[in-house]
């Protein structure tokens, strides 16, 4: 649980996140939508995603 608000969340974390994660950067087993999620949460709560969704990466 976080006690960011929705504004928050999109101004301290997503939108510091927009550069990193650009259609351009995509990449099937090194930089997809499950990279993005572990980034995300780390931010956001401290945690990183279980590793059987990222295995590839660690």
């Amino acid at each position: 649980m976080t006690e960011l608000t929705q504004d928050e969340i999109e101004k301290k974390i997503l939108f510091n996140m927009y550069d990193k994660f650009t259609r351009n950067d995509y990449d099937l087993i090194r930089r997809n939508c499950n990279h993005f999620t572990d980034i995300f949460l780390d931010r956001l709560l401290g945690i990183h995603l279980p590793m059987q969704f990222n295995r590839t990466e660690r």
